[in-house]
């Protein structure tokens, strides 16, 4: 497949592609394949040694999903530092690595987390509040609920020196008080071109497709239950992208998720889409 969607980076996602058994198959394919320039292992790290062989190479960046070593045990949390000394000192990778953090409940401990980026000295930190569960009839009771963590840890980590990428689930606009939105503003003015972290007035997500092992293609991993389609309908990517554009994105973004939302300039602009959109599949 072909397409201006596809500008020569793809990412290798799990579960934990690392335990694949041809996964080092797959890494000497995408080696030799030049139209890929950037390949992005999403991992979390216990295995990343067994292909540094491979990785050292240039097109290859990690995204290393750190989990506590309260969840995983100190031996596999070592482990991950060890093999994350290497590709940052050994195989001078820095720029190469961003260190993700998954946010899943109001109270959980992040130093960790923190301590890591400092001693590796890791420029980009990731963070995302985990997608919700959907019993829920919407979003919202979720972002109220983590929203405190997400702004405490943001703080910190730009007063860090962080560069920090809020990837998707991105609180809404409304859940902001105006008092946390002048503090925002505040401590982003001046700090970054780009701002990557909460974007006030904007909460919306374009596609990110997806190719699954049985080569169906879903819109991404929220919405793989509504979504998913079979790779070989489609001649290019950018075909793919427009098709669920035109079928979910279009459609879903419509729906408000608050009886308030039709009210909202964002939301009429199509600027916010109220929380992510796979909270709305149960509507």
């Amino acid at each position: 497949m072909s397409g201006k969607h596809f500008s020569g980076r793809i990412g290798l996602i799990g579960g934990e592609p690392t335990l694949h058994p041809q996964f080092r198959e797959i890494l000497e394919l995408l080696q030799k394949e030049e139209r890929v320039t950037n390949a992005v292992i999403f991992t979390n790290g216990i295995r990343m040694d067994e292909t540094f062989d491979i990785t050292k190479e240039e097109k290859f960046s990690v995204l290393l999903n750190l989990n506590s070593p309260a969840d995983i045990g100190r031996d596999s949390f070592e482990k991950i530092q060890e093999n994350t000394d290497v590709f940052v000192n050994s195989l001078h990778k820095r720029r190469s690595l961003t260190v993700g953090l998954n946010l899943y409940k109001p109270d959980m401990d992040c130093s960790f987390y923190k301590e890591f980026l400092r001693r590796f000295d890791v420029h980009v930190a990731r963070l995302s509040i985990t997608v919700p569960n959907h019993s829920l009839s919407s979003g919202f009771e979720r972002f109220y609920e983590m929203k405190k963590l997400a702004y405490d840890l943001y703080v910190d980590l730009l007063y860090d020196g962080r560069e920090v990428i809020f990837d998707c689930n991105m609180p809404p606009y409304c859940v902001w008080t105006e008092e946390e939105m002048k503090k925002i503003s505040l401590i982003q003015s001046g700090r970054f071109a780009d701002r990557r972290g909460f974007t006030l007035g904007c909460s919306e997500c374009n596609p990110v497709i997806d190719i699954l092992p049985d080569l169906t293609a879903v819109r991404c991993f929220g919405m793989s239950d509504s979504t998913k389609v079979k790779l070989s309908d489609f001649r290019s990517v950018d075909q793919l992208y427009k098709y669920y554009m035109k079928t979910a994105d279009s459609r879903m973004v419509k729906i408000p998720s608050l009886t308030k939302c039709p009210a909202c300039t964002y939301f009429r602009k199509k600027q916010c889409y109220g929380g992510c959109l796979a909270s709305k599949n149960v509507q």
